[in-house]
Protein backbone atom coordinates (compact mmCIF):
# COMPACT_ATOMS: atom_id res chain seq x y z
CA UNK A 1 0.00 0.00 0.00
CA UNK A 2 2.92 2.59 1.05
CA UNK A 3 4.56 1.62 -2.43
CA UNK A 4 1.32 2.29 -4.39
CA UNK A 5 0.87 5.63 -2.44
CA UNK A 6 4.48 6.65 -3.48
CA UNK A 7 4.13 5.62 -6.78
CA UNK A 8 1.36 8.03 -7.57
CA UNK A 9 2.56 10.87 -4.92
CA UNK A 10 3.13 13.08 -7.26
CA UNK A 11 -0.28 13.15 -8.84
CA UNK A 12 -2.49 12.43 -5.53
CA UNK A 13 -1.14 15.51 -3.51
CA UNK A 14 -2.11 18.30 -5.96
CA UNK A 15 -5.53 16.77 -6.77
CA UNK A 16 -6.12 16.76 -2.79
CA UNK A 17 -5.19 20.24 -2.35
CA UNK A 18 -6.93 21.14 -5.53
CA UNK A 19 -10.45 19.40 -4.95
CA UNK A 20 -9.62 20.56 -0.73
CA UNK A 21 -9.28 24.20 -2.37
CA UNK A 22 -12.29 24.31 -4.79
CA UNK A 23 -14.55 22.44 -1.63
CA UNK A 24 -13.50 25.59 0.99
CA UNK A 25 -13.62 27.83 -1.27
CA UNK A 26 -17.43 27.33 -2.21
CA UNK A 27 -17.71 27.52 1.34
CA UNK A 28 -16.08 30.74 2.00
CA UNK A 29 -18.49 32.31 -0.97
CA UNK A 30 -21.94 30.53 0.02
CA UNK A 31 -21.41 30.40 3.93
CA UNK A 32 -22.72 33.43 6.49
CA UNK A 33 -21.29 34.80 9.29
CA UNK A 34 -17.93 35.18 10.95
CA UNK A 35 -15.81 33.74 13.15
CA UNK A 36 -13.63 35.64 15.69
CA UNK A 37 -16.69 38.70 16.41
CA UNK A 38 -14.78 41.82 16.14
CA UNK A 39 -11.51 40.85 15.85
CA UNK A 40 -12.81 38.84 12.36
CA UNK A 41 -14.15 42.17 11.06
CA UNK A 42 -11.77 44.24 12.53
CA UNK A 43 -8.92 42.42 10.55
CA UNK A 44 -11.16 42.84 7.09
CA UNK A 45 -11.81 46.21 7.49
CA UNK A 46 -8.22 47.42 7.80
CA UNK A 47 -7.29 45.11 4.93
CA UNK A 48 -9.84 46.50 2.66
CA UNK A 49 -9.06 50.06 3.68
CA UNK A 50 -5.60 50.13 3.62
CA UNK A 51 -5.07 51.38 0.28
CA UNK A 52 -7.33 54.59 1.37
CA UNK A 53 -5.35 54.55 4.90
CA UNK A 54 -1.78 53.45 4.71
CA UNK A 55 -1.62 53.50 8.72
CA UNK A 56 -3.43 50.52 8.26
CA UNK A 57 -0.44 48.57 7.00
CA UNK A 58 1.44 50.06 10.49
CA UNK A 59 -0.90 49.02 12.25
CA UNK A 60 0.20 46.66 14.66
CA UNK A 61 -3.34 45.45 16.33
CA UNK A 62 -4.15 44.81 12.94
CA UNK A 63 -1.07 42.58 11.97
CA UNK A 64 1.25 44.75 9.35
CA UNK A 65 2.30 41.43 7.38
CA UNK A 66 -1.53 40.52 7.20
CA UNK A 67 -2.77 43.18 6.01
CA UNK A 68 -0.23 43.62 3.50
CA UNK A 69 -0.77 40.37 1.85
CA UNK A 70 -4.54 39.99 2.38
CA UNK A 71 -5.29 43.67 1.39
CA UNK A 72 -5.58 43.16 -2.63
CA UNK A 73 -8.15 40.43 -1.62
CA UNK A 74 -9.92 42.03 0.29
CA UNK A 75 -10.46 44.56 -2.09
CA UNK A 76 -13.56 42.07 -3.27
CA UNK A 77 -15.26 41.76 -0.19
CA UNK A 78 -15.35 39.95 2.62
CA UNK A 79 -15.50 36.93 1.02
CA UNK A 80 -11.70 38.04 -0.95
CA UNK A 81 -10.16 37.97 2.36
CA UNK A 82 -12.03 34.48 3.15
CA UNK A 83 -10.18 32.85 -0.18
CA UNK A 84 -7.29 34.57 0.71
CA UNK A 85 -7.34 32.25 4.09
CA UNK A 86 -8.37 29.07 1.96
CA UNK A 87 -5.29 29.86 -0.12
CA UNK A 88 -2.62 29.96 2.37
CA UNK A 89 -4.01 27.28 4.25
CA UNK A 90 -3.76 25.01 1.50
CA UNK A 91 -0.49 26.41 1.22
CA UNK A 92 0.39 25.48 4.80
CA UNK A 93 -0.91 22.12 4.17
CA UNK A 94 1.26 21.31 1.51
CA UNK A 95 4.58 22.59 2.89
CA UNK A 96 3.31 20.79 6.33
CA UNK A 97 3.59 17.42 3.81
CA UNK A 98 6.23 18.96 2.18
CA UNK A 99 8.49 18.77 5.73
CA UNK A 100 6.59 15.78 6.77
CA UNK A 101 8.47 14.39 3.77
CA UNK A 102 12.30 15.82 4.80
CA UNK A 103 11.50 14.16 7.90
CA UNK A 104 11.09 11.46 6.05
CA UNK A 105 7.60 10.32 7.78
CA UNK A 106 5.65 6.83 6.98
CA UNK A 107 2.75 8.57 5.05
CA UNK A 108 3.36 12.10 4.68
CA UNK A 109 0.62 12.96 2.67
CA UNK A 110 -1.41 12.01 5.99
CA UNK A 111 -0.28 15.80 6.76
CA UNK A 112 -2.38 17.67 4.70
CA UNK A 113 -5.42 16.28 5.81
CA UNK A 114 -4.06 16.37 9.58
CA UNK A 115 -3.74 20.27 8.67
CA UNK A 116 -6.79 21.26 6.45
CA UNK A 117 -8.98 18.82 8.37
CA UNK A 118 -9.11 20.12 12.04
CA UNK A 119 -12.02 21.78 13.26
CA UNK A 120 -10.62 24.78 14.37
CA UNK A 121 -8.44 25.15 11.50
CA UNK A 122 -11.06 24.81 8.96
CA UNK A 123 -13.35 27.42 10.84
CA UNK A 124 -10.37 30.06 10.66
CA UNK A 125 -9.75 29.20 6.76
CA UNK A 126 -13.47 30.89 6.56
CA UNK A 127 -12.51 33.92 8.34
CA UNK A 128 -10.47 36.87 8.35
CA UNK A 129 -8.77 36.12 11.34
CA UNK A 130 -4.62 35.96 11.29
CA UNK A 131 -3.86 31.85 12.63
CA UNK A 132 -4.08 30.50 9.34
CA UNK A 133 -1.21 33.23 7.93
CA UNK A 134 1.13 32.37 11.05
CA UNK A 135 0.59 29.05 10.48
CA UNK A 136 2.18 29.37 6.69
CA UNK A 137 4.89 31.33 8.54
CA UNK A 138 5.75 29.04 10.94
CA UNK A 139 5.32 25.84 8.96
CA UNK A 140 7.39 27.33 5.92
CA UNK A 141 10.04 28.77 8.36
CA UNK A 142 10.45 24.90 9.39
CA UNK A 143 10.55 23.56 6.45
CA UNK A 144 13.48 25.71 4.92
CA UNK A 145 15.69 24.91 8.53
CA UNK A 146 15.07 21.05 8.06
CA UNK A 147 16.60 21.82 4.55
CA UNK A 148 19.27 23.76 6.13
CA UNK A 149 18.17 27.27 4.45
CA UNK A 150 19.17 28.71 8.01
CA UNK A 151 19.28 32.08 6.76
CA UNK A 152 15.98 32.27 4.59
CA UNK A 153 14.57 30.87 7.73
CA UNK A 154 15.48 32.80 10.25
CA UNK A 155 14.40 36.42 7.68
CA UNK A 156 10.94 34.81 7.39
CA UNK A 157 10.53 33.51 10.85
CA UNK A 158 11.25 36.90 11.98
CA UNK A 159 8.13 38.49 10.50
CA UNK A 160 5.71 35.98 12.69
CA UNK A 161 5.57 38.58 15.26
CA UNK A 162 4.00 40.61 12.75
CA UNK A 163 1.00 38.40 12.22
CA UNK A 164 0.21 36.76 15.31
CA UNK A 165 1.73 38.87 18.63
CA UNK A 166 2.40 35.73 20.72
CA UNK A 167 4.30 34.13 18.08
CA UNK A 168 7.38 36.02 19.50
CA UNK A 169 8.06 33.72 21.86
CA UNK A 170 8.74 30.79 19.21
CA UNK A 171 11.85 33.39 18.14
CA UNK A 172 13.87 31.92 21.26
CA UNK A 173 13.37 28.48 20.63
CA UNK A 174 14.93 29.30 16.95
CA UNK A 175 17.69 31.19 18.44
CA UNK A 176 18.94 28.47 21.21
CA UNK A 177 18.48 26.06 17.51
CA UNK A 178 20.62 28.07 15.50
CA UNK A 179 23.08 28.57 18.24
CA UNK A 180 23.14 24.37 18.85
CA UNK A 181 23.85 24.02 15.38
CA UNK A 182 26.07 26.38 15.52
CA UNK A 183 24.38 28.86 12.71
CA UNK A 184 25.73 31.85 13.80
CA UNK A 185 25.39 33.73 10.09
CA UNK A 186 21.99 33.08 10.46
CA UNK A 187 21.11 34.28 14.34
CA UNK A 188 21.07 38.50 13.22
CA UNK A 189 18.05 37.55 10.67
CA UNK A 190 15.49 36.80 13.27
CA UNK A 191 15.52 40.62 13.96
CA UNK A 192 15.13 41.30 10.40
CA UNK A 193 11.11 42.20 10.67
CA UNK A 194 11.96 43.99 13.47
CA UNK A 195 14.08 46.39 11.78
CA UNK A 196 12.64 46.74 8.67
CA UNK A 197 9.02 47.56 10.18
CA UNK A 198 11.08 49.73 12.48
CA UNK A 199 12.63 51.53 9.14
CA UNK A 200 8.88 51.10 7.50
CA UNK A 201 7.71 53.15 9.98
CA UNK A 202 10.38 55.94 10.44
CA UNK A 203 9.40 57.30 7.07
CA UNK A 204 5.66 57.24 7.97
CA UNK A 205 5.68 58.93 11.73
CA UNK A 206 9.49 60.42 11.49
CA UNK A 207 10.33 58.66 14.45
CA UNK A 208 12.12 55.29 13.64
CA UNK A 209 11.38 54.07 16.99
CA UNK A 210 7.64 54.93 16.44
Amino acid sequence: MRSGIKKYEKYLVPAILLILVISYAILALVSDGTYGDADDIGHYRRSRYAFQFPEFFLYHWGKPLFTALSSPFAQFGYKGIRIFNVLVGALAAYYTYRTAKVLKFKYPVVAIFLVISSPLYTVLMLSGMTEILGSLVLILSIFLFFNQRYIWSALLLSFMPFVRSEAIVILPLFFVALIWIRQWKAIPFLAFGFVFYSIAGGFYYDDFLW
